[in-house]
């Protein structure tokens, strides 16, 4: 998903976010979602990478992310 909530009022964008979720619950699969939104990245994703320059300068866990500098 590109962006999946850009320009969304706060109540229709947690709406696109809970069927995000529970397609992703359902189906058992990947999913990757590109957002400049760190904190709807938080909400949907186990992993998370972040670009820089078009490079991945960090990737991990929500876990590690949080106790990275």
């Amino acid at each position: 998903y590109d962006e999946p909530t850009a320009g969304l009022d706060p109540v229709t964008a947690e709406a696109i976010e809970d069927l995000i979720a529970e397609r992703r619950k359902r189906s058992g699969t990947t999913i990757v979602v590109v957002t400049s939104e760190p904190a709807q990245a938080y909400r949907l994703c186990d992993r998370l990478g972040f670009l820089h320059g078009g490079r991945f300068f960090e990737e991990g866990t929500k876990a590690q992310m949080r106790a990275s500098k």
